[in-house]
């Protein structure tokens, strides 16, 4: 057959697109199943497409397709469930599984909105507690505390950090929160309410207050007590003195606090009261009625006996030392002036010429002198202590 003349312009045209162009090898399959080469033009040809439309092709996906990609299962769950999910679903979801308490009021101060932990802190129920106005759960000291904190941020503007605020539970018991508050606006930013979060701090206000209480009555005690008190840390420094403390030595609290260790100890006084803390912080074991001396202020020497325990910190490790000064100065004064005062009686008692003797309830000589020892012609040793009637004539026993 002839070729006619659109087969020849045909063949032409296919001539002008294949000239010059080098030929490839793609392989194909034959119809007994083997591979050949096909021979072919070198001209790239379109990839080709799936059923979705896009290239089977190896081509990198983008960032943007990438991240559609991810979502695509999630939209299709959502189809599937026959919800879905939005911002402001998820932003409840967070809400409600935080464990501090997140509420919402409009501008009078009634609840809009509580999640969970807010429900249990304050012990009503939420369907309970919405449009419960804030006057309705505290007292007037509280809710004037509230009224302050509303009307500030309103005023300003500015998020109000954390204060605390007693409420009254729906069963009439007492609970402490710490509160944060923001403004609540509309798409136009006009305030439309407030929102906040409330941490129930119950707990831990009651072991504040006992503690508190534990201390004022162990200031009370310091405070009445006559002997001082103090407490050392482990280099041997003042870190507390009681009022009777500074009284007895004729320092301030603020002379006293932080002064270096033995800076008030004389003599050998030092050195022994070194060695008694050195034992406390061994042994563990309390040291009593050590006798030192220390001077006061003004220059004089005080006489006081000491007793020193080790301070233990929560894990049970040394922490420093407590002590109680007692002031034995007088008693000392006066234990020496009566010393001195016997020396003297005795000096009188042994140079008289008569016979002297002391006899307890008991009959038994506590005392005689020298002159009773020469007419009776014994010794001290062998009469004191002595029943009187072994001097005794028989007849008169």
């Amino acid at each position: 057959m002839r070729p006619t003349e659109g087969d020849e312009a045909m063949v032409a045209k296919s001539a002008r697109l294949s000239k010059g162009k080098r030929e490839t090898a793609h392989p194909v399959k034959k119809r007994s199943g083997s591979n050949a080469p096909d021979r072919g033009s070198g001209t790239k040809r379109p990839p080709s497409k799936t059923i979705s439309g896009k290239a089977s092709g190896s081509i990198r996906k983008t960032g943007a397709e990438h991240r559609a990609a991810r979502q695509k299962p999630r939209a299709s769950s959502a189809r599937a469930t026959g919800r879905t999910s939005t911002p402001a679903d998820d932003r409840r979801t967070i809400i409600e599984t935080i464990q501090d308490g997140y509420f919402e009021l409009d501008l009078a101060g009634n609840f809009t909105f509580v999640n969970e932990p807010l429900s249990r802190n304050i012990g009503y129920p939420k369907d309970e507690l919405m449009g419960l106005n804030y006057r309705e759960y505290t007292d007037p000291a509280n809710a004037a505390i509230l009224f302050q904190n509303f009307n500030r941020l309103y005023l300003t503007g500015n998020p109000v950090d954390i204060f605390e605020c007693e409420v009254i539970r729906k069963d009439g018991g007492r609970a402490f929160a710490e509160i944060s508050l923001s403004m609540i606006r509309d798409a136009k930013g006009n305030p439309t309410g407030f929102r906040g979060t409330s941490r129930d701090v119950t707990e831990r206000r009651k072991f504040i207050d006992a503690l508190r209480s534990s201390e004022e009555r162990h200031r009370i005690i310091l405070e009445n007590m006559q002997d001082g008190y103090f407490e050392n840390d482990l280099a041997g420094r003042l870190t507390f003195v009681s009022d009777a403390a500074c009284r007895h030595l004729g320092y301030t609290r603020e002379e006293l606090i932080g002064a270096k260790p033995g800076f008030m100890e004389i003599g050998p006084g030092l050195e022994k009261t070194t060695q008694a803390y050195l034992k406390v912080f061994e042994t563990g074991k309390p040291v009593r009625r050590l006798e030192t001396e220390l001077t006061r202020k003004d220059g004089s020497v005080g006489i006081y006996e000491l007793s020193l325990d080790l301070i233990r910190d929560a894990w049970g490790a040394p922490a420093g030392f407590r002590g109680v000064c007692h002031d034995i100065t007088e008693h000392k004064q006066l234990e020496k002036s009566l010393r001195a005062s016997e020396e003297r009686y005795r000096n009188i008692i042994e140079t008289i010429q008569d016979a002297y003797i002391e006899i307890d309830l008991k009959g038994r000589w506590t005392f005689v002198n020298r002159r009773a020892c020469e007419h009776l012609q014994y010794t001290r040793e062998e009469l004191v202590g002595s029943h009187y009637s072994k001097f005794q004539p028989d007849e008169a026993s």
